[in-house]
């Protein structure tokens, strides 16, 4: 019988390496799908329109500040126009990637179901906190459209 010092306990060393938990358990739980069916997240419609809304807002003074340059003659934005537009970004990549996320469709019953299962094997949420009631969010989006079966339909 071997002694594990480290873990404080005595036995035979494990014929496994350990399975891991949290965030790790829960991604390879996922990706171990080949079909992908259970990448399902948030997109956070609200968080995403507020700060599409920040982001207009920071533009629209930007652009207001160029006018009254022009009108002025300035020949070149003084810096603080300019750092402030770098620490804007690109508010057309900001709105299409939003439009992107739009498309997401949501995920079918079926994988959500599976994934809400898998997710509590035990009665437990396989990551505790602020992430555990992520599934039963109600801007859930899969990042695989469901496949349709025709099967199904019978």
């Amino acid at each position: 019988m071997l002694e594990h010092i480290e873990l404080n306990i005595t036995g035979e060393p494990p014929t496994e390496p350990p399975k891991p938990a949290g965030y790790a358990q829960w991604a390879s739980w996922m990706a171990a799908d080949p079909d992908n069916e259970p990448f399902i997240f948030r997109k956070f419609d609200e968080l995403a329109a507020v700060d599409l809304l920040y982001l207009q807002s920071e533009m629209i003074d930007i652009e207001a500040e160029l006018k009254e340059m022009n009108q002025e003659a300035t020949p070149r934005p003084p810096d603080g126009i300019r750092r402030g537009h770098e620490d804007v970004g690109n508010p057309d990549e900001a709105l299409l990637l939003q439009s992107e996320v739009a498309k997401l469709q949501t995920p079918s019953r079926r994988a959500l179901s599976a994934v809400k299962q898998a997710f509590r094997p035990d009665g437990y949420p396989i990551i505790e906190g602020k992430t555990s009631g992520y599934l039963s969010g109600e801007d859930l989006v899969a990042l695989k459209s469901p496949t349709k079966d025709t099967l199904s339909n019978y």
